[in-house]
């Protein structure tokens, strides 16, 4: 008997390493996807140690605030001429954000018209226990705005130093007199490790899943170009005083479940391991409409359009939403078949339109002239 408890033990651990878990791209933000998303802000949880087989109970978390992440195709979306290389967008809370997902992770590209200097990593792939990722040093903000470019908003390079606390003089030690070019530079490095996987229950319900442990480290430096009046010797950058270097501590929870394709909780820690802040967590079965539906069963007209447009189709129970440039639900409602809509009471501009049924989903940019 005793000859026969090693040959247990060896079968129990090849069985647990053949059942861990990879969360790969396939298992993340696919187009067509409704993540819906709670935030819970004062329940505090303990994240417990790193290691296989652990068990999360998060099951008392509570919705606070609520919304859901829609993921369109990038070609249907307002900033979509800023991202020639996205192929997701991820509409979240009114915002519109750009990303590019391959086998190594999904990278963000941009925010609006906010366009990042590089690529940033917000998830690598392929995910499983053990495994690690380094991401930079390297810029995602490197701005130069001359003094002619503030004025344009009615503040000059002088005015920001002066709210600043700082004057040509201080900056300069009394060098270099006219503040004439604004340098802001953003540069990140980031550490991920798959620390623990395990078992997780939530409200919604249970999930194996691994831990993403990240460690983001950004330094922030700004210099302005000063012009010396005086004998133009002294003429150059210098560094501005105040900016800092700051690391952020964050867990993720990944699953690979179909119900989920993205983070089951996100959560911030300090410098000792204690949460910090709310918590982001899946409160709903993610919604997947796989199937994109073609033009051919979508008929609107006309685009552009100063005023109504009339949407016919030969399917039925057909869901609705409409949103602003910024995200803003603007209209919404249910039909079958045909729908007039009229857009005259809004500004001209750019609107999303969302059409789901049981069929599938479809996305179109409508221009209001």
């Amino acid at each position: 008997m005793n000859k026969l408890l090693p040959l247990f033990f060896l079968i129990l651990v090849s069985f647990r390493s053949t059942s861990q878990i990879t969360i790969s791209g396939s298992n993340m933000l696919n187009i067509g996807d409704v993540i819906s998303q709670s935030e819970d802000f004062n329940t505090n949880i303990n994240i417990g140690p790193a290691g296989q087989g652990q068990n999360w109970d998060f099951s008392q978390l509570i919705a606070d605030d609520s919304w859901n992440m829609n993921v369109i195709n990038p070609n249907n979306s307002p900033y979509s001429s800023n991202y020639p290389n996205a192929d997701i967008c991820i509409m979240d809370d009114g915002e519109f954000i750009y990303a590019n997902k391959n086998l190594n992770g999904v990278y963000l590209l941009g925010t609006g018209d906010s366009i990042l200097q590089n690529l940033l990593l917000i998830v690598p792939l392929p995910l499983t226990f053990g495994a690690s990722f380094v991401d930079g040093p390297y810029a995602i903000v490197d701005s130069i705005i001359t003094n002619t470019q503030m004025q344009q908003a009615n503040i000059t390079l002088n005015d920001f130093l002066l709210f600043q606390g700082l004057t040509p003089a201080s900056v300069t030690n009394g060098l270099a007199h006219i503040a004439d070019t604004l340098r802001a530079l953003s540069e990140v490095e980031q550490n991920f490790l798959v620390d623990a996987d395990g078992n997780m229950i939530l409200p919604m319900g249970t999930f194996d899943c691994v831990r993403v442990r990240q460690e983001m480290t950004t330094n922030t430096s700004g210099s302005i170009y000063f012009i010396d009046t005086i004998s133009g010797a002294n003429s150059g950058w210098y560094p501005i005083p105040g900016f800092s270097s700051e690391t952020d501590i964050i867990y993720h929870w990944f699953s690979n479940d179909q119900n989920t394709n993205f983070s089951l909780i996100e959560l911030s820690v300090d410098a000792t391991g204690n949460q910090s802040g709310s918590v982001t967590f899946l409160d709903n079965s993610a919604t997947s409409f796989s199937n994109i539906l073609s033009d051919d069963l979508v008929n609107i007209y006309p685009i552009p359009t100063n005023g109504s447009i009339l949407i016919s189709s030969e399917l039925r129970d057909i869901n609705l939403k409409i949103y602003d440039i910024s995200g803003k639900q603007i209209e919404s409602g249910n039909f079958d078949n045909k729908l007039e809509i009229d857009l005259s009471k809004y500004l001209s501009g750019t609107y999303i339109l969302h059409l789901q049924t049981s069929d599938g989903f479809y996305s179109r940019n409508i221009i209001l002239e």
